[in-house]
């Protein structure tokens, strides 16, 4: 268990290499962000926003951390010499992109779940009845007893 799944080399570099990819894709995020209201952040300026807003995410918060996702990118822009009336711009369009990002990719995911053909579980065989049509006869059950 736990990290005996990284003993096998090459799941080792897939996992590396996947990780290297995603923490690029949202250094790049702050980087167009900062483009979009005027501000050429560098590489290393924009991984730092963007690491210390996502240690911010560590933190117990709200739905989506938001405030401490922000209040994190203000304090960490304060160091590379960005005010708030940068940082704050920055961080919340940095945001949103990821929120909606992960927010379609679980819609889409949802999608095909829902869609896909309901297995049942004692037997392993597939009985062709969907999610959606659970939902309906639910609906249909409660619709009947009132």
């Amino acid at each position: 268990g736990g990290l005996a799944v990284v003993a096998d080399p090459r799941t080792l570099v897939s996992v590396i290499s996947l990780s290297l990819g995603a923490w690029t894709m949202s250094t790049l995020v702050f980087v167009m962000a900062g483009r979009s209201i005027g501000l050429e952040l560098s590489l290393t300026q924009a991984a730092l926003v963007m690491a210390g807003s996502a240690l911010s995410t560590a933190i117990p918060s709200g739905p989506g951390y938001l405030g401490t996702f922000e209040l994190a990118a203000v304090a960490v822009g304060a160091t590379i010499g960005l005010g708030a009336e940068q940082a704050l711009p920055l961080a919340v369009l940095a945001h949103l992109s990821a929120l909606i990002v992960t927010s379609l990719g679980g819609i889409v995911g949802f999608a095909r779940i829902w869609r896909r053909p309901h297995v049942a579980p004692d037997s392993g065989t597939t009985t062709g009845a969907t999610a959606a049509d659970a939902a309906s006869t639910i609906s249909e059950a409660r619709a009947s007893a009132t």
